[in-house]
């Protein structure tokens, strides 16, 4: 599967955003808690290539921390509530690859669900934001992102759902449809298609949560500078945006270790990390995997 089959795939399973939180507010009666997330990530250093020649190498890093608040509810079906969020990819170029060396995203959020009756929910997102390569945090950066999602519930252990998602910095596909599941097909075993994991989970324990899943991270940047001008065999890079995607397979576990506090973990293999200038023609491809680690905590006040 080659990048331009890949992008509309990974980026549907990006706006996928709404759908586990729609299954777990429809599901769960009590009151909602705001929830401070922050996750870090390596994954090793592969070769790139460009227009079918090397293009040098890069590791790739990852810091993000995510808030989110319940606000004062409109009515009892419908719920409002607020986040912000970081997001920092460190690219770790070692080979003289035409890459920033930062990929940033800043987003405010502002959600509203909705539960019209015992099996219809609705889900409305957006995401004020700035994202941007480099810290270049210019007005050519800013972008609004949101969802609208449905979701129906078929029985107490089945929730479908489906949507639109939209992105206002996207070159390529600024508004998708969307679809996603989520299945508990046996006792304490879940099936989910969300963002930022798909995949199987088994509730080992009252505290242990055992997982085999997908995990994708994909972002769009505005790149201010041309970060290797001058070099042959490519287009200026300057003013543009940088499209990235990374595919991962993992197995992780997450741990209770209080009722207010979960640590995460996951290790597995990248098998795709690719760079997009969709504007310019021009993508950066991994030739090869690399393995890959995840660490997370998440805390409920």
């Amino acid at each position: 599967m080659n990048r331009r089959q890949l992008r509309p795939l990974t980026l549907a399973a990006w706006t996928l955003l709404g759908l586990a939180p729609v299954a777990a507010l429809a599901a769960d009666p009590r009151k909602p808690a705001t929830v401070a997330k922050i996750s870090t990530l390596y994954a090793g250093e592969t070769d790139l290539e460009a227009r079918g020649a090397p293009a040098g190498d890069v590791a790739v890093s990852l810091f993000s921390a995510d808030l989110e608040t319940p606000l004062r509810p409109l009515s009892a079906s419908t719920r409002l509530s607020a986040g912000f969020s970081y997001r920092g990819f460190q690219l770790d170029n070692g080979g003289g690859a035409p890459l920033p060396e930062r990929l940033e995203s800043i987003e405010a959020r502002l959600s509203a669900f909705h539960k019209l009756n015992e099996r219809w929910s609705l889900l409305g997102t957006l995401s004020p934001g700035a994202h941007a390569a480099d810290g270049a945090f210019t007005t050519d950066s800013l972008a609004l992102s949101g969802l609208f999602l449905g979701s129906y519930e078929v029985s107490s252990t089945l929730t479908l759902g489906a949507g639109l998602v939209f992105d206002s910095l996207s070159e390529s596909l600024p508004v998708l449809p969307v679809v996603g599941v989520r299945w508990e097909f046996v006792d304490a075993w879940t099936f989910t298609v969300a963002f930022p994991s798909s995949g199987v989970s088994w509730r080992a324990s009252d505290r242990l949560t055992l997982r085999a899943t997908l995990e994708l991270d994909v972002g769009s940047f505005y790149v201010e500078d041309d970060p290797a001008p001058g070099l042959v065999g490519k287009p200026s890079l300057r003013d543009t945006v940088a499209d990235f995607t990374a595919v991962s397979g993992a197995l992780g576990a997450d741990y209770d270790v209080t009722d207010s506090l979960t640590v995460s973990a996951s290790l597995g293999y990248n098998f795709t990390r690719t760079v997009d200038y969709d504007e310019r023609g021009y993508e950066l491809e991994a030739n090869d995997g690399a393995p890959m680690v995840r660490l997370g905590l998440a805390y409920k006040f």
